[in-house]
């Protein structure tokens, strides 16, 4: 699911795609056979990724949010939907550029000595590509897919659809509407990068002086409305992580514990988007990516 995919923006053609993929995945969870829900899960991950949007967000909880499929499918779901957790189809280099060059009033060989057009990861509201500033140090910039904001705002108007979604993927305790009410707004603002910038600012300050909490730092003259430049972070992911030790897994996890509750406590903020694919782990540390969706 790498490959480069323009985005349905019209109303009506991504009602028509999200109600196929409602009613293949309702068809799926009743008949309850294996074959049946890897097909499903295949289709609509292909299906949902290929929309991004909102309609890529509820894909990606379905991979890692525990109770939004029933156990029998669960693994067929777990494992189609992972897929969209980084590496959903791909905006063109030409667009993405483009994208660059506008917010940032400059061709691109002028705003970075050196430029990827091969994204490291994709998702439901942009994509990232490595780059290295003037002064040599390595950054990541994520650029809005062109056209993300009308397929929100598409997806947004379809809310009997989306409805439709929750309450077929979510467990029966979640009240559909509440749940699309939050949606909406969170997803309204991570269409704002400047507004991530200045909240990934914040909780930096939050958690200076916890030297196992890394947040990347934020590029403020490499950044605007649709794109975001902050230092490139590397290192392993949540599975690779899940391999060590006893001991380093343990302050993996405590420090993890600490970003959340220091955040939720202290800051009064939480950090809404907790997919496995935003946190990063190194020697003596979590690196921790993503403030577009926080819930003060």
């Amino acid at each position: 699911m790498t490959t480069e995919k323009k985005i349905p923006e019209g109303r009506l053609g991504r009602f028509v795609r999200l109600a196929g993929v409602g009613a293949r995945t309702g068809v799926s969870l009743l008949r309850g056979s294996s074959s049946t829900a890897d097909i499903a899960a295949e289709k609509a991950a292909e299906m949902l990724g290929t929309l991004r949007g909102l309609a890529a967000k509820a894909g990606q909880m379905a991979s890692y949010v525990d109770g939004m499929v029933p156990e029998a499918q669960r693994d067929a779901y777990e494992t189609a939907m992972k897929s969209l957790r980084a590496a959903a189809p791909t905006s063109s280099p030409v667009a993405i550029r483009k994208t660059v060059e506008e917010e940032l009033k400059a061709p691109i060989d002028k705003l970075f000595a050196e430029w990827d057009d091969k994204p490291f990861a994709s998702a439901s509201i942009g994509q990232v590509h490595r780059a290295r500033l003037e002064d040599g140090r390595e950054v990541a910039v994520k650029v809005q897919h062109p056209g993300i904001a009308s397929a929100v705002e598409a997806d947004l108007q379809n809310a009997d659809v989306m409805g439709g979604m929750v309450a077929t993927l979510g467990p029966k305790e979640l009240d559909p509407k509440a749940v699309l009410a939050e949606l909406r707004a969170r997803f309204t603002e991570e269409l704002d990068y400047e507004l991530e910038a200045r909240r990934q600012n914040q909780f930096i300050d939050m958690h200076k002086g916890d030297a196992a909490i890394r947040i990347p730092e934020v590029i403020g003259h490499r950044s605007a409305k649709r794109v975001i430049t902050t230092m490139l972070a590397k290192g392993q992911t949540l599975e690779e992580a899940g391999l060590a030790d006893e001991q380093t897994r343990k302050f993996f996890a405590e420090t993890m514990w600490r970003f959340v509750f220091k955040g939720n406590l202290v800051g009064g903020m939480f950090n809404a988007d907790p997919h496995p694919g935003n946190y990063i782990f190194q020697d003596g540390g979590v690196v921790f990516l993503d403030f577009g969706c926080v819930q003060p």
